[in-house]
């Protein structure tokens, strides 16, 4: 409200000053004299002088109030990904602090925790992902690999897709499953001590045997919780991002891992 006075003030000011301007011309032009013009101008001087004296205490006054920024909306209080959390010891993190995890491992090193969340098998079966994967307010792939060829087909899947299925090395993934199942939303909220404007989204992949998406740089950091069977990851810092031409995915050419895990239900690799 402070900031809306202050600018009805100033346009106030130029439409006065105008007004009173064009009179006084009219004015000099009927009488030809110049007293009259000078004596009108006193209360412009006077007007000017009131204004730019309001406007300093308005602007002392705004410099005063309380950041917005301070305090957030009443929804995100509410409801978000990111409220007040107590900064107790978790499983999740393999007994560590959410602190401690951010000031160790966040963006530094990668870890290894087993039984991060003791009897998780995953909440969507193949079927449920496949009806997920059909529809087309659902982000959703399909990889396939055979030999040194990879193929890649983006969502909504048709039933030709999915009859079409090699019985091995095809992966599917579905992403923001937290926008379509609350159970996703759940599980993603167990991470809410990552900031919010890190925190992308839940996707959930289904691989047979022998599938995956193939040697790849991340931009982003991931949290890899099991559900169903087990899956062995190779990971680590890679000095060359030369990737293969002339493929739908972004695979490494020359792919070295130094670090080498097999997670089973629950177990968890940051």
């Amino acid at each position: 409200w402070l900031l809306l006075a202050l600018v009805a003030l100033h346009i106030g000011t130029v439409l006065f000053y105008l007004v009173r301007r064009k009179r006084n011309l009219i004015r000099l032009m009927l009488t030809g004299g110049e007293s009259s013009a000078a004596g009108a101008q006193r209360p412009l001087w006077l007007a000017l002088v009131v204004i730019a004296v309001l406007s300093g205490l308005l602007y002392w006054g705004l410099s005063l109030a309380p950041s917005p920024r301070s305090s957030p909306p009443a929804r995100m209080r509410r409801r978000g990904y990111n409220p007040a959390m107590p900064d107790a010891p978790t499983s999740l993190l393999g007994g560590r602090t959410p602190a401690a995890f951010m000031r160790r491992f966040w963006q530094r090193h990668s870890l290894v925790v087993r039984d991060a969340l003791p009897g998780f098998a995953g909440f969507l079966s193949l079927d449920a992902m496949l009806t997920l994967a059909r529809r087309d307010d659902v982000e959703s792939r399909l990889v396939v690999r055979e030999g040194r060829r990879w193929s890649l087909v983006h969502g909504p899947l048709s039933k030709g897709d999915v009859a079409a299925l090699p019985p091995a090395r095809w992966t599917l993934l579905v992403q923001g499953v937290n926008l379509h199942d609350d159970r996703g939303d759940a599980l993603l909220r167990r991470f809410a001590f990552v900031p919010f404007a890190r925190l992308d989204d839940l996707m959930v992949s289904y691989a047979a045997p022998g599938g995956g998406v193939g040697p790849h740089l991340d931009s982003y950091d991931v949290f890899l919780l099991q559900g169903l069977g087990r899956r062995r990851w190779r990971y680590g810092k890679q000095p060359d991002p030369t990737l293969v031409p002339r493929l739908p995915l972004a695979i490494l050419a020359k792919f070295k891992p130094t670090d080498e895990v097999v997670l089973g239900p629950g177990d968890l690799l940051y």
